[in-house]
């Protein structure tokens, strides 16, 4: 059940012009600017954005928070007794910090797009890392791939969550006369 929308305000004299900007097709028909929007029902508009932004959110927040919480549980513990490698302790320190992080991301996602594509490039490069670790040391290959299989679902998790950018091109812009 697909129907018009009339914008106000952008004039187009040529006509015909379709734009894809995101599902919804913008179509020029003389006197305006035309949008075939999936997103209605009847009469009344379908709330997709908002539910999606706040999946979104609480999304990043429960993402931070488990990146807070098991990078910190180690620091905590190589504090009470010395640990044999301090590579371990001075990572998850990072990968807390960056929890805390994504934790503030989650209060708006669309201002701190590139920490939220660090973390899951990261997360993959961890990851990876981990994997090649896992055929090195036969002895911890289980917890290795485990974490691999984690870390992994965090890294597509952010990718998932991370807001859309914005791309000049797909930006539907009023057209000058020529």
């Amino acid at each position: 059940c697909m129907e018009y929308i009339r914008v106000k305000g952008y004039t187009d004299k040529g006509g015909g012009l379709h734009l894809n900007v995101r599902g919804i097709v913008l179509v020029t028909i003389l006197q305006g600017i035309w949008i075939r929007s999936p997103l209605r029902h009847g009469r009344r508009p379908m709330a997709v954005a908002p539910s999606r932004e706040r999946a979104r959110t609480v999304g990043l927040a429960l993402l931070g928070l488990v990146f807070f919480a098991t990078a910190s549980i180690p620091v905590v513990q190589s504090m009470v007794q010395p640990p044999r490698c301090t590579a371990g302790p001075m990572l998850n320190t990072v990968l807390a910090t960056l929890g805390v992080f994504l934790l503030l991301a989650a209060r708006n996602p669309s201002a701190h797009r590139s920490l939220i594509l660090f973390a899951a490039w990261s997360s993959f490069a961890h990851a990876a890392i981990m994997l090649v670790m896992s055929f090195q040391v036969s002895a911890q290959r289980g917890v290795l791939l485990a974490s691999v299989a984690l870390v992994g679902l965090g890294g597509v998790l952010l990718m998932v969550f991370a807001p859309p950018g914005n791309d000049q091109s797909s930006v539907a812009v009023p057209l000058k006369n020529v």
